[in-house]
């Protein structure tokens, strides 16, 4: 069985080695296929233009009515001469008839002269295809059209079709004669095209077909080339960075320009300086949009981007010195560099789209290949390589590639809100990990201040529990003296403690605040004289103004923010003073602790309430506290939901601000018993506590106190205890962890078993968020360690307090 199911897997781990590189050619085999649909873009756009341009070319042959194309013809030397008489030197001349080929020296005017028959055509009219540059047109004699510059300087640029209805009243019963006068060079490809004779509303639609792509199309086109470009020269001067518009919006504009005589009737120039703008900005559209190409694909050719410029400004500089003279020259000299250029575009956008599978470059390559080819057929027209009548059509491929370079740009905004939505995503996921890390950090955090602070804590009570005894024991001057330095490093160790057990309740969550009316008078009374010795030794003078004032807050918190804030205050402040105050401010009151210390710079302000931050301490002195006190007074207020306020001149002092709500009446002075010798002279106590050091010096400073004390280590011999019939004690002081069970639970076996509310007190070490929570839902008095003997007797006063008042409410 086991070499057949080892057999079994080896197979299907064969079949998958064998079947898996057969499932992968189909995707790349689509890629590739879809790659090729891309660059199919090319020829289907290129055979779809060439189809379109060779309709337009030839599209008189089929017009309705009569076309003809026999006429005479005479040149005059004089544009503005009358028409020639019927017995001057007419010649048989065919129609179309193209000067550049016919008449390529001709400076003046030509009369044509043809006879046409009108006759059973309802609203005879004629349809002129091409009547270029300019001239007039008479029936029998009368004047029907005329277009003649009223200055020599401005040069006539006919191109749109000539649509003329033939009066009745000018039309002979018999023969009819069409006098057609065509004035202009023969560089400028003047002549007269083929006439078609038909009906008015036969030949109108033809009519509006053709001017709309010779003319009004071409109106459209250059105003379309014109906006987009001004709109892309915008895009740019909004991000400088991106040349590409930049380039782009300069071709498209100079193109407009270029293009602008496709639909203005008269230049305002001659016609040498308007053949050399035509060619200018054919050079400078080449160049402009090969720089475009080079900046979207990304393509570094330095010694391509000089070729360019040196194309452009040499071309350029040959037509301003006159070497190029004649159109021919010019086009000579500027088809096959362009060639060989766009065809290099061509290849380099063909290649990012097949490289990034992205339709834009592929659109974008197609719509140049069109402009290739449409330009090359204009060149022909310009050669009179075409039918006369046909017109120019490359100018409308500029707005083809507006609509890829639009298509670009929507594609570019698409992908760019998709790689924002993504990195959002990206970025809400790194968030949320980082939140979840910051989580286990404070946690982890939380475990290590816990357990480290209970084995901390337990020597450190210790320590201060003997010192105290000690300090009440010794009398030698010398040893008393070294004694209280041992006192007063073993009070700047349980400081830190107290300071870290703070924060770690106060980040755990477990605290909850339990609002009351709190008198600020008393609270002030009490820090007073706390720290009124601290400031005394510094010669500083720490005020409390009086108030009567009272608030609506948690007193602990309140005590925690006041205490840190002063005692932050006199250690920083070395001349002056420390001056408390609280005012009302509407419906609260405006707590304040000013200080005349060294000040705070504004770019420190915001770390100053972080852990262990002490900025004129980097030696760390001991004496110069801990860098926790800020921190708390910070967590403490934000668990009022308060914040405090720290406003601060360097040299001068800080004022350290928060805002309770005002509290409607002042609480009842609490009654305090007088301290006595022995307070807890005749209460009996049981003491669980399984440290043997913290157990005997507690037990030690009980008894001190008069106390009757039975010490145990355990919940185990807290049972031999209860077994043994003892009285039941007056108070229970046990730590929260032992070895075989909790304070907790020793608190509740005593009380069962005996049948007394017994005054209790827990003492614990423990920091840990769970712990903490435990304690408080316990209802159980507890004393944190490390804590002075004054502390320690306060909350044993306090339980036995709690008790007699809850036996006397029973009672």
């Amino acid at each position: 069985m086991g070499v057949c199911g080892c057999g079994s897997e080896n197979s299907v781990v064969a079949f998958r080695s064998l079947t898996l590189p057969l499932s992968r050619p189909p995707h790349r085999l689509l890629r590739h296929w879809r790659r090729a649909l891309l660059i199919l873009l090319c020829p289907v756009l290129v055979t779809a233009a060439i189809v379109w341009s060779n309709w337009l070319t030839f599209d008189s042959a089929r017009w309705p009515g009569q076309r003809l194309s026999v006429s005479d013809s005479i040149e005059v030397g004089d544009a503005r001469a009358a028409p020639p008489p019927p017995t001057a030197a007419w010649r048989a001349t065919p129609l179309p008839d193209n000067w550049k080929v016919t008449r390529p020296g001709a400076h003046g005017s030509v009369w044509y002269r043809i006879d046409i028959d009108p006759r059973g055509i309802a609203e005879a009219a004629i349809l002129i295809p091409r009547l270029a540059a300019g001239g007039q047109v008479r029936l029998n004699g009368s004047l029907l059209w005329e277009a003649r510059s009223g200055s020599p300087a401005v040069t006539h640029s006919w191109n749109a079709p000539l649509l003329l209805l033939l009066p009745e009243g000018l039309l002979h019963p018999g023969g009819n004669q069409l006098l057609i006068e065509v004035a202009g060079p023969a560089r400028l490809r003047a002549g007269l095209s083929q006439i078609q004779l038909g009906s008015h509303a036969a030949l109108r639609p033809i009519y509006r077909w053709r001017a709309f792509w010779q003319n009004d199309g071409a109106l459209l086109s250059c105003a379309v080339s014109a906006i987009a470009g001004l709109l892309l020269m915008l895009t740019w001067l909004r991000n400088r960075r991106n040349s590409m518009y930049l380039y782009f919006g300069l071709a498209t504009l100079v193109w407009a320009l270029r293009n602008s005589n496709l639909f203005i009737d008269e230049l305002p120039i001659s016609l040498d300086s308007w053949v050399l703008l035509v060619h200018a900005g054919h050079i400078w559209f080449n160049s402009l949009f090969a720089l475009f190409v080079l900046r979207y694909t990304r393509t570094a050719w330095p010694r391509l981007e000089a070729a360019i410029w040196l194309y452009a400004i040499a071309n350029s500089m040959l037509m301003l010195s006159g070497a190029l003279a004649t159109i021919e020259t010019m086009l000579s000299w500027m088809i096959v560099p362009a060639i060989g250029v766009y065809l290099l575009l061509i290849g380099l956008l063909l290649r990012r789209s097949w490289r990034s599978g992205e339709i834009d470059p592929a659109l974008i390559a197609a719509t140049t290949l069109t402009f290739l080819v449409l330009s090359l057929r204009d060149a022909l027209l310009l050669s009179s390589r075409l039918p006369y009548d046909a017109y120019y059509i490359s100018h409308y491929t500029g707005v083809l590639m507006l609509v890829a370079i639009a298509w670009t740009l929507v594609s570019q905004l698409a992908r760019a809100a998709g790689e924002i939505e993504r990195a959002n995503v990206t970025l809400e996921a790194r968030v949320a990990q980082r939140t979840r890390e910051l989580e286990l950090a404070n946690a982890s955090k939380t475990r290590f201040l816990a357990a480290a602070s209970h084995d901390l804590r337990q020597p450190v009570v210790t320590i201060g529990l003997l010192l105290g005894l000690l300090r009440e024991s010794v009398t030698a001057p010398a040893v008393r003296a070294m004694v209280d330095r041992i006192h007063d490093a073993t009070a700047a160790m349980e400081a830190l403690l107290k300071g870290l057990l703070d924060l770690s309740r106060l980040d755990s969550g477990t605290i909850e605040p339990r609002l009351r009316t709190v008198a600020l008078a008393p609270a002030f009374q009490a820090i007073e004289l706390h720290h009124q010795p601290a400031a005394a030794e510094k010669n500083l003078r720490l005020r409390f103004h009086p108030t009567a004032l009272a608030v609506s807050t948690d007193p602990l918190l309140l005590d925690q923010i006041l205490r840190n804030l002063v005692d932050n205050a006199i250690r920083h402040t070395t001349s002056g003073g420390v001056l408390v105050g609280a005012r009302r401010r509407g419906g609260s009151v405006l707590l304040q602790v000013w200080d005349s210390g060294p000040g705070i710079a504004a770019e420190s302000q915001g770390v100053v309430f972080e852990e262990f931050v002490q900025l004129d301490n980097r030696a760390r002195d001991g004496a110069r506290g801990l860098g926790l006190g800020l921190a708390i007074v910070q967590r403490s207020a934000r668990m009022l939901g308060r914040a405090v306020a720290l406003r601060s001149v360097p040299g001068r002092g800080s004022c350290f601000s928060i805002e309770l709500p005002r509290a409607a009446s002042n609480p009842p002075d609490d009654a305090r018993p007088a301290p006595q010798a022995q307070p807890l002279a005749g209460i009996a106590v049981w003491m669980i506590e399984d440290n043997a050091s913290v157990r005997d010096a507690l037990a030690a400073r009980l008894h001190r106190w008069g106390a009757d004390v039975t010490a145990l280590a355990d919940r185990a011999a807290v049972a031999r205890e209860l077994a043994g019939a003892r009285p039941a004690p007056d108070l229970i002081v046990s730590d929260q962890r032992l070895p075989d069970g909790t304070g907790i639970d020793c608190i509740a076996l005593i009380r069962h078993l005996t049948g007394h509310p017994i005054a209790a007190l827990i003492v614990t070490g423990d920091t840990a968020p769970g712990d903490l929570a435990l304690l408080r839902t316990s209802g159980l008095p507890t004393l944190h360690k490390p804590f002075a003997a004054a502390a320690l007797l306060a909350a044993l006063q306090d339980a036995l307090r709690t008790r007699d008042s809850m036996a006397a409410a029973g009672t």
